[in-house]
């Protein structure tokens, strides 16, 4: 066969030809490549296998071709009648080469096919060549930027048959395409219409897609050539970009795209006229609908979603209203962006596949579906972009924007996709084949990094930190992320002990080269910004007492636990947190719902997103960067199946696992699935002790027809007993983590305790209404509803798991200062704190209690296990010290009894008396204290008989310094009985 096009073509062409059929036919193949997109038909039906295709590749290099069987819908016929509609695609000029052209070939619509038919007297191949014709269609206008134009009028019309012209065709190898196809996924119904202004109809399905709309037109009948036309848009006009009174979408921020599908009514018959594009695709939540006969109603217009079948993996659920809402809006921004290639955006006139985006998602996209095989096929695409000397570009394929070589955190996606290869669904194979391509780029990368790592070359870093945030210098995020995949590259080649030496080797002296150049002797990385310790701190795995750590979270502190980051720090600041045992502050970030935050973008009340935004303060950018629908962001999904959930891979594949649960204090629960490589199910639940829940108010972005969010949630639990105390709640803006929240006092409702104590006290769980019904209106803006509780009874972890078969795990149960810790699987008694006997039971290998993390370590093998962890309250009560400035706070527990909790530390001036407990004066009694306190005592007191900390600038900084007035350090720590 030979390419064929019509090369005269005005519309989206038809090539179409008549086979004769052999008889005694037993099987038929079709083998077809239609550039850019095609649809095909077998004598009259449609066999198209995909909602668009082929996928996109550097077509110099390879050629997608696609297998359909016919065999079907040919038996008994003795001829086939095959039509394929050849479109645009991503063979528009737009996506030529950099001189508007491609190439090594002329004509952006070609096809290539095989028709195989077995018979009785054996097989026949017939293949598209200059005999093949073709004719106009309908489709009269095709682009993946701007829409599609549909002349139903033409239908009917008899169009000429003239023959095509064997062409030249791109130069690449034709491989059966290895991905799977785009397909509808799901298809949405309106939730609202309406009419802003005559004839103009605006559609909100609530949800923010990529896909396209499918029209039925009832009243088309002698409505003949009239456009309907639908303009698809993210989000509806407001400030700073028009009068949100307007009732109109916005467009400004889809940049040249016109994003624009018009249907030309028949209007020869009564009968509905249905339509839906073939050739396009659009990023949207709201379509304006112009030229519509009559009155729009919600069964005439749907919308419909696809994107690359990756199937989805697992599940994801918590306690955490805010996490629940940050995942969905992770899964619909991967989705939409999964298009045969990973692209940054699905909206604008952009779409591409910036290695940068795919990157940083890798981790997240491998734990929330199988991309296994994408992923595989993207390293292909990636390496048939790489130049001969090793670099690669910002994009692949590369068209457009974007350069060679590629910033260094952008080419960082080439290694960090075959680590994640290997890591998620342990695929060693494929790495493998990639390690000649790998070490070319080590070398090009070496080439270009200087002696000073604060001159290392880059040209985007940080990308999109929030305003008014400065943007690190592009050294810092360039030199870390090829420190970062020499240590990626060097798990790969593992077995080749010459290039694992090497590459270790390198990272070490990169590492240093990174600390020299960024790091202060005071410990202060560059510019004391949150990126630069995060980065640093990834490379050096400081501990949590080193002065670095402590500038660290003095640097979140500073902002009240909202990130300053851009893209790369987002990534990293989180996993730092975590493994420095700050969770519940890692938690306070993404469970932040004002500005900036994950949670602003779901919570806030000017167009509250249903995917991840580019920027953290879309809502008020202009147009010239601005999608609502990138994943760039998403990485948060990573830390939160991860560090907060409490899974983790600790072997490649999944062959060995480790389950942390309830590693935060802020969540009370949490069940999580997994599909690939293997099927795991993870859940927990705390019970009994204390428990916090958070949330902000609506309007819902996940269901727009609710005028108010979801209540909130607290519950002690099937083992916890009854709330005994509600030790905080304010509806208003509180701040602060679980264990330390505090009222801002120029937003609270001041009767949000008593109000939550008569809805809660005594009951297992409660059910507590957000939103000024109930609790009024303390401020302007969105208010949000903390509430902390005290079950009466101690602290007791479940947790069910299903380790897949092949694997082992281990499950870290912790003890919260529990004493008399009694350890049980299914019912059975397990292990026994201090007991000297342990009953294994089947799959259950052995069970280690780990003093200095305060939790029992069961080691197994596959199985489904339920563990339930119980105790005694602590018999001793907190102890509370109260220390003058420049003494000594001296902690120490009764004899054979460790300190198992700091659940307070706070150095400088007080408004209050200390109290006891966990009453509300406690939490609001710093008037103005040092923030990196408990965690600097943690690091010197957990797991002590005793300790002593200087009260002093020394120990914690200059902080909430006053002529005259000294500061105080006031701890509650709490001992339990704990040997080693």
């Amino acid at each position: 066969s030979s390419w064929v096009a019509a090369v005269e073509a005005k519309t989206a062409p038809l090539v179409t030809a008549t086979i004769e059929l052999p008889e005694g036919l037993s099987e038929s193949h079709i083998y077809v490549s239609g550039l850019g997109w095609f649809r095909m038909a077998v004598n009259g039906k449609d066999v198209t296998p995909f909602a668009l295709g082929p996928g996109w590749t550097t077509y110099n290099k390879e050629v997608y071709y696609i297998a359909v069987d016919v065999t079907e819908t040919l038996r008994g016929a003795s001829t086939a009648t095959i039509s394929v509609q050849l479109g645009m695609g991503w063979r528009d000029p737009v996506f030529a080469s950099k001189d508007g052209k491609f190439p090594d070939d002329k004509y952006p619509r070609v096809l290539r096919m095989q028709v195989a038919t077995r018979h009785s007297k054996g097989m026949t191949v017939v293949g598209t060549d200059a005999t093949w014709q073709w004719q106009e269609t309908p489709t009269i206008y095709d682009s993946l930027y701007n829409g599609e134009t549909y002349n139903a009028s033409l239908k009917d019309l008899p169009q000429p048959l003239r023959n095509v012209t064997a062409v030249p065709g791109p130069a690449g190898d034709m491989v059966v395409q290895p991905i799977p196809n785009i397909l509808v996924n799901r298809t949405v119904s309106p939730v609202k219409i309406s009419q802003p202004k005559e004839n103009v109809w605006v559609v909100d399905f609530g949800e923010n897609l990529a896909g396209w709309c499918r029209i039925s037109v009832k009243n088309a009948y002698s409505y003949v050539n009239q456009p309907v036309t639908m303009h698809y848009a993210e989000v509806l006009m407001h400030e700073p970009y028009g009068n949100a009174s307007s009732g109109l979408p916005y467009f400004g921020n889809l940049r040249g795209a016109k994003a624009t599908d018009t249907y030309i009514i028949n209007g020869k018959d009564k009968n509905p006229e249905v339509y839906e594009p073939s050739f396009t695709y659009h990023g949207f939540r709201y379509v304006q609908i112009d030229g519509w006969p009559g009155l729009v109603n919600e069964e005439d217009i749907t919308m419909v979603h696809f994107y690359t079948a990756v199937p989805r993996s697992g599940t994801f659920e918590t306690s955490s209203k805010t996490m629940n809402a940050i995942q969905r809006n992770v899964w619909n921004g991967q989705e939409s962006n999964i298009m045969s290639v990973i692209t940054d955006c699905d909206q604008r006139d952009e779409r591409l596949g910036w290695m940068g985006d795919a990157g940083l998602s890798a981790d997240s996209l491998s734990l929330n579906f199988d991309m296994s095989g994408f992923f595989s096929n993207m390293l292909r695409n990636i390496e048939n972009e790489q130049g001969q000397d090793g670099s690669v570009p910002d994009v692949v394929p590369f068209v457009r924007y974007g350069g060679r070589p590629a910033d260094p955190s952008w080419s960082a996606a080439y290694p960090q996709i075959a680590f994640s290869l290997l890591k998620y669904y342990g695929d060693k194979v494929t790495p493998a084949k990639h390690i000649p391509g790998l070490m070319e780029y080590v070398h090009e990368m070496m080439g270009r990094s200087p002696e000073d790592f604060s001159k290392y070359p880059g040209s985007y870093g940080d990308w999109c930190p929030p305003p008014p945030n400065k943007r690190v210098s592009t050294a810092v995020p360039s030199s870390f992320s090829f420190t970062n995949n020499l240590r990626q590259i060097a798990q790969i080649v593992a077995g080749n002990q010459t290039a694992v030496t090497f590459l270790e080797s390198t990272a070490t002296e990169y590492t240093q080269r990174f600390q020299k150049a960024f790091l202060s002797g005071s410990g202060e990385y560059f510019d004391n910004l949150q990126v630069s310790y995060a980065l640093g701190l990834t490379l050096q795995s400081a501990n949590s007492s080193s002065a670095e750590g402590t500038n660290f979270i003095k640097a979140i502190h500073a902002t009240n636990c909202h990130l300053t980051t851009g893209i790369i720090g987002a990534k990293f600041v989180l996993p730092v947190l975590s493994s420095m045992n700050e969770g519940d502050l890692a938690l306070q970030i993404v469970e932040q719902t004002d500005y900036p935050s994950w949670g602003w973008m779901v919570f806030n009340d000017i167009e509250p997103a249903t995917a991840m935004w580019e920027l953290w303060d879309a809502w008020k950018e202009g147009p010239g960067m601005n999608s609502r629908n990138h994943h760039m962001f998403s990485s948060v999904s990573g830390w939160m199946r991860t560090h907060a959930v409490g899974f983790n891979v600790a072997a490649s594949g999944m062959k060995e696992l480790m389950f942390e649960p309830a590693r935060q204090h802020g969540l009370s629960w949490a069940k999580v699935s997994y599909d690939y490589p293997r099927h795991v199910e993870f859940s927990w639940q705390r019970h009994g002790g204390m428990h916090c829940a958070k949330s902000a108010e609506g309007p819902s972005a996940i269901n727009p027809n609710l005028p108010e969010s979801e209540p909130l949630q607290v519950t002690c639990g099937e083992h916890g007993g009854t709330i005994a105390t509600v030790d905080f709640a304010s509806y208003g803006k509180p701040v602060g983590q679980c264990g330390d929240f505090k009222v801002d006092a120029k937003c609270h409702n001041t009767s949000s305790r008593q109000m939550a104590e008569a809805m809660c006290l005594g009951r297992t769980t409660c059910t507590l209404p957000i939103g000024a019904d109930t609790w009024g209106i303390p401020c302007q803006g969105v208010k949000r509803l903390y509430i902390q509780i005290t079950c009466n009874k101690p602290h007791t972890l479940t947790s069910d798991v299903t380790v897949p078969v092949g694997s082992t795990a281990a499950i870290l149960m912790p003890a919260y200062s529990i004493e008399n810790v009694v350890l049980e699987e299914s019912r059975a008694i397990l292990w026994e704190k201090d007991s000297a006997s342990t009953q294994l039971l089947s799959g259950i290998h052995h069970v280690e209690w780990i003093t200095n993390k305060d939790v029992a370590k069961v080691h197994i093998s596959s199985g489904r296990y339920s563990f339930k962890l119980a105790g005694d309250a602590p018999a001793t009560p907190p102890t509370l010290v109260d220390t003058m400035e420049n003494d000594d706070a001296h902690v120490r527990c009764p004899a054979g009894h460790r300190i198992t909790a700091i659940r307070r530390a706070d150095f400088g001036h007080f408004k209050e008396q200390m109290a006891g407990g966990s009453g509300v004066n406690h939490h609001d009694s710093g008037e103005c204290t040092v923030k990196t306190a408990q965690f600097i005592v943690k690091g010197r007191c957990l797991m002590k008989s005793e300790c002593r900390v200087k009260a002093s600038s020394a120990t914690f900084g200059n902080g909430c310094q006053r002529d005259g007035v000294g500061r105080r350090l006031r701890i509650e720590a709490q001992c339990s009985r704990r040997h080693a």
